[in-house]
């Protein structure tokens, strides 16, 4: 019985995430790929680095891992007992909630670029932008672009979850002859910061996803597991997210901040399983969560870049406090605009949205999450 109770409030603990760490994942582009050092003063350049930095390259970092674990989890759930039968319409449901909104996010915004030189070209406007972006396209394979890359970058998770979807056996039979080992084998893994070098099946893919996985196949509750540890993770998770920040663009960064994901996960999931206990908050988040998907999908389609843009040229960007106040208000114009998007689409053509999304819209009865 404590089991099952668990398990239905881990799925609102799961529901109540879903929209905060995709506004993670927009705010985590807000910065360059690059890790510029952190230098602790009062002055506000120095104090939007250390924030802009604390989050982008190394809190949100969170959001990504957290959906691995999830997924790997519930599609472990309905394979506990392997099945060769259930793992076919697993395959044959992912292809509708994975793979084809996966291809045509990366062939939109393909299009889009392709439109926008087109129309640059036409009216004589400025092509410096674009047509550093069209020669991404034309210099690159379609391999690359919708694979290797790939050209709608953040789509690089639902690439490695088709992946481990795929060897997903392979993770109930090393489970099933090495239990816990398997799991030690793979922490070890991550922490050493090793990676295999094959596209799709990266290290932080294999041990969250596994670690999904190896829970739901030994009916582990996640709540369960992490309540113990609830006060010490979060007060262990914020120490290491502040070291890993103080490291940042330093040689042995990558292994802090791999240290404080995998304690951060445990921290965010008891964070909200408290968060939870208040109704409003728990109601609001699970109105917005049908809408986190689409969010992750389309913010990179020139939205989010587009609102960069237009801060930049206003005259407060010039100050440290202007770069800090948009770094906050550009992720909430962004998810803002995503919203109206998704609910545009919605009454214009609720197909599309169910095609574009893989089936993920409250008025579906189907709601597999990502």
């Amino acid at each position: 019985m404590e089991y099952l109770q668990a398990e239905k409030r881990l799925s609102g603990v799961i529901e109540s995430m879903r929209f905060p760490l995709i506004y993670l994942v927009v705010i985590a582009h807000m910065v360059s790929f690059d890790t510029p050092t952190v230098t602790l003063s009062w002055n506000s350049e120095d104090i939007y680095t250390l924030i802009s930095e604390m989050i982008s390259h190394n809190l949100a970092r969170l959001s990504v891992r957290c959906y691995f674990l999830i997924s790997g989890y519930y599609l472990f759930k309905k394979l506990v007992e392997w099945n060769s039968s259930v793992y076919v319409g697993q395959l044959k449901k992912k292809i509708r909630t994975l793979l084809i909104p996966y291809v045509l996010w990366n062939l939109i915004l393909v299009g889009v670029i392709f439109a926008k030189h087109y129309i640059f070209l036409k009216f004589g406007l400025s092509v410096i932008n674009s047509e550093a972006e069209y020669a991404t396209i034309r210099d690159n394979s379609w391999y690359q672009l919708l694979w290797g890359m790939p050209i709608n970058f953040p789509l690089w998770y639902m690439r490695d979850l088709i992946c481990m979807t795929l060897v997903a056996p392979l993770f109930y039979y090393g489970f099933k002859y090495l239990k816990h080992y398997g799991l030690i084998l793979s922490v070890v893994f991550y922490l050493g910061v090793h990676n295999t070098g094959v596209t799709g099946f990266s290290s932080t893919a294999i041990l969250f996803f596994g670690a999904g996985a190896y829970f739901a196949m030994y009916k582990q509750n996640l709540l369960l597991i992490m309540a113990p540890f609830k006060n010490i993770s979060m007060v262990l998770a914020l120490v290491l997210l502040l070291i890993s920040t103080l490291m940042n663009g330093k040689t042995y960064h990558e292994y802090i901040v791999r240290a404080f994901i995998l304690v951060g996960v445990v921290g965010v999931i008891n964070l909200f399983d408290y968060l939870n206990n208040n109704e409003r908050l728990r109601t609001t988040l699970a109105k917005l969560a049908p809408t986190s998907f689409f969010i992750y999908v389309a913010h990179e389609v020139y939205i989010i870049n587009w609102l960069k843009g237009a801060w930049t040229r206003l005259p407060i960007y010039d100050f440290g406090w202007g770069k800090l106040i948009g770094y906050f208000m550009v992720p909430c114009l962004c998810v803002l605009v995503c919203i109206g998007l998704y609910y545009l689409i919605k009454v214009i053509s609720p197909k599309l949205l169910a095609l574009l999304t893989g089936g993920r819209m409250s008025r579906f009865t189907y709601k597999e999450r990502i």
